[in-house]
C-alpha cells in the first residue's frame, strides 16, 4: 500500500484541526447551552470526511475540499463581522475564528495539489491530465476533460 502524500496528510490535520475549532466555538456560544446536536452533526459529518480522506474516497475528497473553502468564507466572514462590530469577542476568539479559517484554506489548498489527485486517482490514465469531475453520482468513477476518457 501506498504511503500517504504529505499534501492529504496536512489537508486531514488541517480539517481536524478546524472541526475542533469550530466545536470549540459552538460549544462556547451556547453560554451554558450548547448545540449539542448541532455539534453531533458535525462531528459527525467530520469524522466521515476525515475516514474518506484516509481510505482514498473521490467523493470525500469533494465534500472535503468544497466544504473547506466553503467554510472558509463563511469564518471568514464570521471573522470580519466581529472585528467590524467590535463587540464582546475576545482575543482568543478572534485568534480562534482566524486559526479555523486558515486551516480550512491550508486544507482546500492542500487537496487541491497534484499529489493529492493522484492520490484519489484523479488524474487521468490516458493522458496523465488532473481532473476534478465525476463521471457519476458518487465519484466512483472520473471523467478526463481533455481527452474524455472514464475510469
Amino acid at each position: 500500500m501506498r504511503r500517504i502524500p504529505p499534501s492529504v496528510g496536512i489537508a486531514t490535520l488541517a480539517l481536524a484541526a478546524a472541526s475542533g475549532g469550530i466545536a470549540w466555538l459552538t460549544a462556547e456560544a451556547g453560554a451554558g447551552r450548547p448545540a449539542w446536536g448541532q455539534i453531533a452533526f458535525a462531528a459527525l459529518l467530520g469524522a466521515l470526511v476525515l475516514g474518506g480522506l484516509l481510505s482514498r474516497q473521490r467523493l470525500a475528497w469533494l465534500w472535503g475540499r468544497s466544504l473547506a473553502l466553503l467554510l472558509a468564507v463563511v469564518q471568514a466572514v464570521a471573522l470580519g463581522g466581529a472585528v467590524l462590530q467590535g463587540g464582546p469577542s475576545s482575543p482568543a476568539t478572534l485568534a480562534l475564528l482566524a486559526g479555523v479559517a486558515a486551516a480550512l484554506l491550508v486544507a482546500f489548498v492542500a487537496l487541491g495539489r497534484r499529489s493529492a489527485l493522484a492520490w484519489f486517482g484523479l488524474v487521468c490514465p490516458a493522458c496523465l491530465t488532473p481532473s476534478r469531475t465525476a463521471a457519476d453520482l458518487l465519484f466512483r468513477q472520473a471523467r478526463c476533460r481533455k481527452c474524455g476518457n472514464v475510469w
